[in-house]
């Protein structure tokens, strides 16, 4: 009898050890191991952040969990695998940058049944895509400035649009009436990137050119000295070493980039600054602030600024320019472009009377007279052609250093050499809209062609050794006029 019950009770107890499976789970550790994610990424400002991590579980898959990407303490993305478009500023382009290599980052997933948390932590270097690029200065309807961005080391790269309110946020609009972009590495491999509008409180825009963050901004309050008046820049020559020359309403600014900026009284002030209209401004880059080559309308002669003896920053020894004796009586300026070399620069001008456009050249060099220690800036003009009723109004003339002119009326494109002899050769028919800009790109292979229909504008780019060559098909549509182009970098596209 007893060993019939002891059969029976072993009978109930293994029936029930058979129907308890589970009850012990929540003692099991379904560990998760996040793989799959590299210790250092590289991304660039406004690119995607693209990880795709690899889990691993100690019992079993689970899908109940939740997926928190921070990048510098932002949370960037709450999806499995990271796509996250990164905004912080690039590492090191700021000074005293907290985060001068990268930023910190971090994978967090969240298992939601037990509630416990893993991390896989990374590095982010932020980058910009700024160094190797395309911008278009371009103004709307409205006469608001904008500025967009291409980058050029990627095939397809798309347009980056507003650029300056990306990355400067806490600055508002751009500004109006925009008039150009102005980008050079100076004599030291410094690099400067300046916009210019007419109108607004930013009359000239300083940027970091890596980040495009600005770093400074100038208006009339800018100008140094007793000089009272407003500054409406018509253009803007900065030529490293101390700076350049800004021209308003035909005064000639002294700009002086080591001395933050400032604008120093115009050139001949006090007594004689108003006796002159300077129409073009320019100068050797290794001249420092020495001398300035000019074209005065009023006297429609060229001219030499140099600055007193007592005084760097007064440019009041205005000057004729030595030159061949061709006279420039009658002549109004057309466009300018420089060849920069060394220690000597050649300036080509165009004047035009009536429709005849006349073609200058103007050697520009430093001197210097070891003795008395004596910094000098030599120039001297002289006539290499003239063409007549080949220059009519509004149009668009454009230098570039393969050493050949790029003269634009309405949207047909004529090139000509700068030198003696060279004969007009039809280049270019745009197909849609008038000839706003012109720009070569870096390699001197290209010529970029802004085209403006009234309704929208147009980016055509052309060979700049076979005529009527376009290069790429791909041409870039906008729905803004483009009035300036700067090219940044050596391009791959």
């Amino acid at each position: 009898m007893k060993k019939a019950i002891y059969i029976l009770l072993a009978a109930v107890l293994a029936a029930g050890c058979a129907e308890d499976k589970g009850n012990y789970d929540y003692s099991e550790n379904n560990g998760i191991t996040i793989g799959g994610v590299e210790n250092n990424y590289i991304v660039e400002r406004f690119d995607r952040l693209q990880i795709e991590p690899d889990l691993e579980f100690a019992v079993r898959e689970n899908s109940n969990l939740a997926y928190e990407w921070y990048v510098n303490g932002k949370l960037v993305s709450t999806d499995p695998v990271c796509d996250a478009v990164i905004d912080e500023t690039p590492n090191g382009v700021v000074a005293n940058d907290p985060h001068p290599n990268y930023y910190f980052a971090y994978l967090r997933v969240t298992d939601k049944d037990s509630g416990l948390q893993y991390y896989r932590h990374f590095q982010v270097k932020v980058g910009t895509s700024y160094t190797t690029a395309l911008f278009l200065l371009g103004e709307k309807a409205d006469g608001a400035a904008t500025l967009t961005a291409q980058r050029r080391d990627r095939a397809g790269a798309p347009l980056q649009y507003d650029v300056f309110e990306a990355n400067n946020p806490e600055f508002g609009a751009f500004g109006r009436k925009p008039l150009m972009l102005l980008y050079r590495t100076g004599t030291y491999g410094t690099k400067s990137f300046y916009a210019v509008c007419r109108e607004g409180e930013r009359k000239i825009m300083a940027f970091n050119a890596t980040s495009m963050l600005m770093t400074n901004y100038y208006n009339a309050a800018s100008v140094g000295g007793s000089y009272t008046g407003d500054v409406i820049p018509s253009a803007f020559t900065e030529r490293g070493q101390t700076g350049g020359m800004v021209l308003s309403e035909g005064k000639a600014f002294l700009f002086n980039f080591w001395n933050s900026g400032t604008f120093y009284y115009p050139a001949g002030y006090p007594d004689h600054h108003n006796d002159y209209h300077f129409s073009w401004v320019d100068t050797d880059p290794s001249i420092l602030s020495y001398g300035f080559a000019g074209y005065d309308e009023t006297s429609q002669k060229f001219k030499t600024l140099k600055p007193l003896e007592t005084n760097q920053a007064a440019f009041s020894r205005i000057e004729n320019m030595a030159g061949d004796g061709s006279s420039t009586a009658g002549q109004t300026f057309v466009a300018a472009g420089m060849k920069a070399g060394s220690s000597e620069s050649t300036a080509y001008i165009i004047l035009r009377n009536g429709g005849t456009a006349y073609f200058y050249a103007i050697d520009i060099w430093f001197e210097m007279d070891w003795i008395n220690y004596i910094f000098d800036m030599g120039a001297s003009y002289r006539l290499v052609d003239t063409h007549a009723g080949l220059i009519k109004d509004n149009m668009v003339c454009q230098y570039c250093n393969d050493l050949n002119w790029y003269l634009a009326d309405g949207n047909k494109i004529t090139r000509l050499g700068v030198a003696s002899g060279s004969t007009p050769q039809a280049w270019f028919t745009a197909p849609k809209g008038n000839v706003t800009a012109m720009m070569s790109d870096p390699a001197l292979n290209r010529l970029l062609v802004a085209t403006w229909d009234g309704t929208k504008g147009y980016i055509y780019t052309i060979s700049m050794t076979s005529a009527n060559t376009t290069t790429d098909n791909n041409v870039i549509e906008l729905d803004h006029k483009i009035v300036s182009m700067a090219a940044t970098g050596t391009w791959k596209f």
